[in-house]
């Protein structure tokens, strides 16, 4: 996509300026509009075309489901990424069911998010572990790819997949966080990537 039109719907000001501020200069777009309500969200809808929505499921006490089935009904061109505090999986089984891109823990690092949604752009769905059974199989190229990493560099690649920080991953692997930015390095060296960014869009796609 070019020339994006974006939205954020989340009825915490603050938050919808911690995305911006996250999203700014991590990815192109045209636009970017805010929403704290269904209603405004649609109305902007109507307004305007809109490429990637970034959603909550918890609205001012609305669902935000709602808005999620209205989006894919009338604008299914529109990709649509959760973003959320619910783990529960009734959210997850319904956000996959309903055909939205991504579902994403508000609690993850920002720059999963980011990753996240550069993986959409790009066509890619991100759901957490939980729904990884029901998506495609990795591909034999990347599994070609991940050969190279050891036992342990597998077990931090899959935490920095889920969105998990490196105390998180520290302390889930009873390692030390320099440890963890040890084999974070390691495994960027060995799969020849550019940056940390393009190691969480790695862990990203191949947890797809």
């Amino acid at each position: 996509m070019s020339s994006l039109n974006g939205l954020i719907v989340d009825d915490h000001p603050a938050i919808r300026t911690g995305i911006l501020s996250a999203l700014q200069g991590q990815i192109k777009f045209k636009s970017i509009r805010e929403a704290g309500n269904i209603n405004d969200a649609k109305q902007i809808f109507k307004m305007y075309r809109i490429d990637v929505m970034i959603t909550d499921l918890s609205l001012n006490g609305e669902d935000g489901f709602i808005l999620s089935e209205y989006v894919k009904k009338n604008y299914p061109l529109t990709r649509m990424i959760c973003y959320t505090m619910h783990r529960d999986w009734s959210y997850l089984r319904k956000a996959f069911d309903i055909g939205v891109d991504a579902y994403i823990l508000k609690d993850s690092e920002m720059n999963y998010l980011v990753a996240g949604l550069q993986s959409v752009i790009a066509g890619k769905k991100v759901f957490p572990v939980e729904m990884r059974t029901l998506l495609p199989e990795i591909p034999d190229e990347t599994k070609k790819k991940m050969k190279k990493l050891s036992k342990r560099e597998l077990e931090v690649l899959h935490f920095i997949g889920n969105g998990c920080m490196n105390r998180e991953i520290a302390e889930n692997l009873s390692l030390s966080v320099r440890t963890v930015e040890s084999h974070r390095a390691s495994i960027i060296q060995k799969l020849e990537l550019g940056s940390s960014m393009e190691l969480v869009q790695f862990a990203i796609s191949i947890l797809k």
